[in-house]
């Protein structure tokens, strides 16, 4: 074992960890990720009940921040001690975590001037003032009847994001406090608050503080040590907590424990590649009738059945996270071409091997000779006539290759695409397997890491 470790063993059941649990953490940041109701906060408060009997740190040196930390007195008078505050705690949580029946625990409230070391006060009230700076808020002052004021409005008056982290921040600049346990530090924060709070956090730990975490948020997550966070998941009565020691399980739990999305962050959550501007139009309305959001899938033109692969791997190495080995989007992205021809079949017949059930192949050699005569119909046009004309144009493409019939086929293949598109509706679906196929595969893959 590691003689700097801190070791938690239970003789005695506490809560959902049973006898016997053992966890084994370094001093340092480490920071607890999961699901709701997985068994975090449960964790951290018997960390805060292991740490209070712990000789280095004791009744006086650990703070424990629950999430419930959004009201701050209107006034600061001279606390009793965290010692008692502490004292109190531990009656409500040493027999097993917090029960919500009733209001429980010490008073949070005043919990921010418990944490205030009375003779550099001076001190550390300018400490807490660049740490405030830095995350965007004003500075406190101290004002008359000890009334606690930022930006000269009583703080009690403040919103919950500057409520929620000033005991923390007191907490973190107090040399009394030798370790701080935080359950939910992202509480009322937004992002870029919360990404300088995480930065705040890795600081004090580097500087001998202990930091033990608990959160929902991804932002808090140690990108740089992987085996500082730990997943916890809880599939039957009992948590169970797992180091992280790969890439992959941090982007695991980033992009699916978490439930973060691509689409949050404005990307798409997945890619379509088809082969062509015809295919993109008729696959959007696809999407549309299919029920799919605005941002869900993107579908996206290869422009041309030998420029699919291209396209598919052009995603797959471009949109990478820092952190991980390959894209969120690797085992996501779908692929719809046209039934190759004999140049193009060993290219598609290699893409089809490595996308798996995710690369659709249509059994038309075009979108347009795909659709049933009944959709051309609905579309009011005449399909063996557009289907000649196609044909006609297709060839004086291929054997003179003017600028003029290149344009006259494109615009040919989009107005029919387009009128295809503007008729498509519920019931015509099942008359287009393959692009249903495609379109609800990308849909379902969205989620996918």
């Amino acid at each position: 074992m590691d003689p700097n470790a801190l070791l938690l063993q239970l003789n005695q059941p506490y809560g959902p960890f049973p006898n016997g649990f053992t966890l084994q953490l370094k001093e340092g940041y480490s920071v607890f990720i999961g699901k709701n109701n997985s068994g975090k906060s449960g964790i951290l408060q018997r960390i805060f009940v292991h740490l209070y009997h712990r000789g280095e740190f004791g009744p006086s040196g650990v703070c424990y921040l629950g999430p419930n930390r959004q009201y701050v007195k209107a006034h600061s008078p001279p606390p009793n001690s965290l010692q008692e505050y502490n004292n109190q705690l531990m009656q409500n949580i040493s027999g097993g975590p917090l029960a919500f029946d009733s209001v429980r625990g010490p008073d949070q409230s005043m919990l921010y001037t418990l944490c205030l070391h009375r003779t550099n006060f001076m001190e550390q009230m300018n400490e807490m003032n660049g740490l405030l700076a830095r995350m965007g808020f004003g500075g406190l002052v101290l004002h008359e009847m000890q009334a606690v004021l930022l930006d000269h409005v009583n703080i009690y008056m403040h919103g919950s994001g500057i409520r929620c982290v000033l005991p923390l921040l007191a907490a973190l600049t107090s040399p009394d406090i030798k370790a701080v346990v935080i359950d939910e530090p992202e509480v009322a924060l937004e992002a870029r608050a919360q990404r300088v709070l995480k930065e705040i956090l890795l600081e004090a730990a580097g500087k001998g503080k202990p930091i033990f975490a608990a959160t929902q948020s991804h932002i808090f997550v140690d990108k740089e040590n992987l085996r500082n966070n730990f997943l916890v998941t809880k599939q039957g009565p009992s948590p169970t907590i797992q180091q992280m020691s790969s890439k992959d399980q941090l982007v695991e739990a980033v992009f699916n424990m978490l439930g973060n999305s691509l689409e949050d962050l404005l990307f798409p959550n997945n890619f379509l590649v088809v082969e062509g501007s015809s295919d993109q139009v008729i696959c959007e309305k696809m999407l549309e009738l299919l029920g799919t959001g605005p941002g869900m899938v993107k579908v996206i033109s290869a422009r041309g059945i030998d420029n699919a692969a291209d396209t598919y791997r052009a995603i797959n190495n471009t949109l990478i996270p820092l952190i991980a080995d390959k894209s969120p989007y690797s085992r996501r992205v779908v692929v719809l071409v046209d039934k190759p021809n004999e140049t193009s079949t060993a290219n598609i017949k290699k893409l089809q091997d490595e996308l798996k059930e995710r690369g659709v192949v249509l059994d038309k050699p075009s979108i347009e000779e795909y659709v049933p005569e009944a959709i051309y119909k609905e579309a009011g046009r005449d399909r063996s006539s557009d289907l000649m004309k196609i044909d006609e144009l297709s060839k004086k493409v291929h054997y003179g290759g003017r600028a003029e019939d290149k344009h006259a086929l494109w615009e040919l293949k989009r107005d029919i695409s387009s009128s295809i598109a503007r008729a498509l509706k519920q019931e015509h679906l099942d008359q287009l397997p393959l692009i249903k196929k495609a379109a609800q595969l990308a849909i379902e893959k969205a989620h996918t890491w």
